[in-house]
């Protein structure tokens, strides 16, 4: 979580030490010869200390504390404090010119409403961009630009990849990712994985309370962390799998589609990315797999939907062309899954118009 930064006072100027010691020694009637000579050092060096010039050393420090009775920690601290106003300073400057440029990327207003930044919504645009960027855990918008266009550690399921707007599907990847931190889990297992995922699915046809709770409680004794990430417009994104560690893995789904159908496709789909062992060991966000890896994708696809629906049932099925709702429903009681996901196999495969067997579809809504 993002410190609050809100009631914070940003420096609008940093106060040099060898002004605070220019006032000190005027106040004393001493002047900077004199200080010189009782510190032993070159009166240039005094005055260049007292202009700003000259930053102002522990050595000089200590003997400002002889010589004035004044602790080295107050000077040394006045100094710490000054160059790190003079950089916070510069900070600001550059946010506000480069804030206008990147800033409306990304979905800023949604963050501010789900108290992901520590700003509010009439916050100036640089104190937004400073809070973006610490969101994603970086200093400069280039930084992350320049990871984002060479990442290949996410496995996405993403419709339409060339509208996505990236700024949008990093901030969907890191809440997730920061919520697959926090959550417990064991030492990845692939056999005990493999065995969760198997149990899992006789619980598609559950309430989601239900099913969300054994997905997440089963995957984590296997050592998979799974995250539910509310969609954000534009991510165009219905799932995402990673390694957030060598030893524990990461599943992000959302509800972008409203139904259960999808949403276990999606699991499933994820679920085999971590399996194939794309992507081990490094830990980059990025949308770049899904544009150059579609073979993957593919089989991915094939693994959700044959765990779902074994090949030969699903053949069998087919053949008899019987895909009225009854017929639907007593394949689904058969196979001990939801009739909502042979529904929507259905669909995709346009064996079935998309306005038939609707109502089978299990809705799904996200709860506050």
């Amino acid at each position: 979580m993002a410190t609050d930064t809100r009631d914070r006072v940003w420096p609008d100027i940093a106060i040099p030490p060898g002004k605070l010691l220019g006032e000190e020694i005027e106040a004393r009637g001493m002047s900077q010869q004199e200080l010189a000579r009782r510190m032993g050092r070159p009166p240039q060096m005094i005055n260049e200390l007292i202009r700003g010039g000259k930053a102002l050393t522990p050595e000089t420090a200590l003997g400002l504390e002889l010589a004035l009775g004044i602790p080295a920690s107050f000077w040394t601290n006045s100094e710490s404090s000054y160059r790190l106003a003079r950089s916070r300073i510069e900070e600001r400057e550059r946010l506000e010119r480069e804030a206008g440029e990147w800033l409306p990327r990304f979905p800023v207003a949604e963050l501010v409403k789900r108290g992901l930044i520590p700003v509010t919504s009439h916050a100036r645009p640089w104190e937004k961009a400073r809070a973006v960027l610490q969101f994603l855990g970086f200093s400069q918008f280039d930084q992350w630009q320049a990871q984002w266009r060479t990442a290949t550690a996410v496995g996405l399921r993403v419709t339409d990849a060339t509208r996505a707007s990236p700024g949008a599907l990093a901030v969907w990847l890191r809440e997730g990712e920061l919520d697959g931190d926090a959550r417990e889990a064991a030492p990845y297992d692939e056999a005990r994985f493999r065995e969760a995922l198997a149990a899992l699915r006789a619980f598609t046809a559950s309430d989601p309370p239900v099913f969300s709770a054994e997905m997440r409680t089963r995957c984590a004794g296997a050592g998979v962390a799974v995250s539910f990430i509310r969609e954000y417009p534009k991510a165009n994104a219905t799932g995402a799998a990673r390694w957030l560690r060598r030893d524990k893995g990461h599943i992000q789904l959302n509800l972008r589609h409203k139904t259960a159908d999808v949403l276990w496709f999606s699991f499933y789909h994820e679920a085999a990315h971590l399996l194939r062992g794309w992507f081990r060991d490094v830990r980059i966000d990025g949308p770049h797999g899904v544009e150059r890896n579609a073979g993957e994708e593919d089989a991915c696809d094939a693994f959700a939907r044959d765990l779902l629906i074994p090949p030969t049932d699903w053949a069998a099925f087919i053949t008899a062309e019987n895909f009225a709702e009854a017929s639907v429903r007593a394949f689904a009681k058969r196979q001990g899954i939801d009739p909502g996901i042979v529904a929507g196999r259905l669909q995709h495969e346009k064996r079935v118009p998309y306005n038939r067997l609707q109502n089978l579809k299990m809705r799904l809504r996200w709860v506050d």
